[in-house]
């Protein structure tokens, strides 16, 4: 890859910079709010004279932000910049295998510091052959609900597979076991509706993002996928319909039930996640892979 997606991910030995918004460190005004957390972000491709593709792509940048600086860690490497009002500027550059690319780019972060929007531009060379590029960028800051369940300590099993790059979608049965969510009762029983989770795998630890909003962590030992965090659970309503803020609850995963087993050649997870939002539920899921 020559653009971004290279910059971030495959050629992230050199760390990158935030520029200052200024010509000094005294033009860096006090920051909107606080960045830190993990960002999905999505880049498409707006020229390449390298001829390289224009498919839009996401990655994921877990940032720590301490008053005007920052610090970040992708998949593949490290950050560091600033941020200046709701302004970031950040620039790259650096050379491997006899190759040098360059990146600059700017980010505006929304009054809420929810979203960020922008855009890059990137040069490429060999010192024989040169070409350009650019992309429009955009991020949301993930969300991670804290529930009791945690991850196991290490594994003593490599992973059964390598669920990288994949994305699948949920469904199954939930169970009210506690009172406490409107117009459900203990015992009363509803459909789920689906939501799409992403998965980015390193080793045996997992990254996951829920409806491209919500973040969980993940570790796959062996066959077991134990998780750790919670989302937006959404079920059918009495009329029969999905997605309806009074018919969905974000919940977190609770140590009683946080394991799904994974079935390889049935491109399909299954386990009972016990969840705890306005009231206690059990989740009966299956989670099925999506080709395409």
């Amino acid at each position: 890859m020559r653009y971004l997606v290279g910059f971030v991910f495959v050629l992230s030995a050199a760390p990158l910079s935030f520029a200052a918004c200024g010509s000094s460190d005294n033009d860096c005004a006090e920051p909107a709010g606080d960045a830190s957390g993990v960002w999905q972000m999505t880049a498409t491709p707006t020229e390449d004279t390298c001829g390289g593709s224009l498919t839009p792509y996401t990655f994921p940048v877990t940032i720590i932000q301490d008053e005007n600086a920052l610090t970040g860690q992708t998949p593949e490497g490290a950050m560091t910049g600033t941020i200046c009002g709701n302004q970031i500027r950040m620039s790259g550059s650096w050379t491997e295998a006899g190759v040098t690319q360059t990146v600059d780019l700017e980010l505006t972060i929304s009054a809420d510091v929810s979203s960020v929007e922008g855009s890059d531009n990137w040069t490429w060379t060999d010192g024989a052959d040169s070409c350009r590029g650019s992309e429009s960028l955009s991020g949301t800051l993930l969300s991670f609900i804290p529930g009791t369940g945690q991850l196991p300590d290490g594994c003593d099993e490599p992973p059964i597979t390598n669920l990288d790059g994949t994305l699948w979608f949920d469904q199954g049965t939930v169970k009210i076991l506690s009172e406490g969510c409107a117009d459900a009762m203990p015992d009363d029983e509803f459909e789920a509706c689906a939501l799409n989770w992403a998965f980015t795998q390193t080793g045996n630890d997992l990254s996951i993002v829920v409806d491209k909003e919500y973040r969980l962590e993940g570790r796959l030992c062996g066959d077991q996928l134990s998780l750790r965090g919670g989302w937006w659970l959404p079920v059918v309503d009495e009329d029969g319909f999905c997605y309806e803020d009074d018919s969905a609850e974000e919940v977190g995963i609770q140590a009683e039930g946080n394991v799904a087993t994974v079935f390889p050649e049935e491109e399909q997870m299954r386990g009972s996640l016990v969840v705890q939002g306005q009231c206690g539920a059990e989740y009966e899921v299956t989670f099925t892979q999506v080709n395409y």
